[in-house]
């Protein structure tokens, strides 16, 4: 029976223990310190997140810059090609209406 007491007397003092140290930890984590340094980590976090999120939108909104540069360039030298296309037509309409206009007429035999 002796050893059944102390069982219960060690079960409870080990129970009062861990509501004490419960207790005492939680009152650590409210404290203001606690409170005021998990803040400062929280906005250290933020800002540092904020910095990573603005680089990227940076970097993403430079090569967007880069891509559109790079289509404008593509579309004029499109344009380019079919004016010197269009020049290059152009001057073979003329030369075959300089050609025809050059023969002599042939009469009709009606």
């Amino acid at each position: 029976m002796a050893a059944d007491t102390l069982c219960a007397q060690a079960e409870e003092t080990e129970r009062r223990i861990a509501e004490h140290v419960e207790r005492k930890c939680m009152s650590i984590l409210h404290s203001e310190a606690v409170q005021q340094s998990l803040q400062e980590r929280l906005n250290a976090e933020r800002a540092n997140m904020s910095r990573e999120v603005d680089a990227e939108l940076e970097a993403e909104r430079i090569e967007a810059e880069k891509q559109k540069a790079e289509a404008q360039d593509a579309i004029q030298a499109k344009q380019r090609e079919l004016h010197a296309l269009e020049s290059v037509q152009a001057q073979e309409v003329r030369r075959v209406l300089a050609a025809h206009v050059a023969q002599p007429a042939t009469p009709l035999h009606a």
